[in-house]
């Protein structure tokens, strides 16, 4: 089943898995308006509205361990607000076909769920 986060900075939500759900609804989310054109997921340090480039973690890379500069996420149906499982794709960033390199993300692919320590603390 699906679950829906709220945004704290928008009138939309966030589509989650509800494994997820537990640990993610414990934190606000912002949509990001930093002006990359992609307006995803993230959770400003120290909760501070998400302007200026402020320090940031995004939702899609929490969820799928994403490394800086080694990986990239895919949503897969192309909306950067639906963070099911099952809609991100974890790509190498270093592959010449990054489409091709990875595989949706699945529970049992994830050991465990992100900590919420790992959520709050920047």
């Amino acid at each position: 089943m699906v679950q829906r986060l709220p945004i704290a900075n928008d009138a939309e939500t966030i589509l989650v898995d509800d494994i997820t759900f537990p640990t993610l609804s414990l934190v606000r989310w912002y949509r990001d308006r930093s002006g990359n054109g992609r307006p995803y997921a993230i959770i400003p340090k120290e909760d501070r509205p998400a302007h200026g480039g402020s320090w940031c973690l995004y939702l899609c890379r929490l969820l799928t361990r994403a490394q800086p500069k080694v990986h990239m996420v895919q949503h897969i149906n192309g909306n950067v607000l639906d963070c099911r499982l099952s809609n991100l794709r974890l790509l190498s960033a270093n592959s010449p076909d990054r489409r091709l390199a990875g595989h949706p993300m699945t529970p049992e692919r994830l050991p465990k769920l992100p900590s919420l320590d790992l959520l709050t603390k920047g």
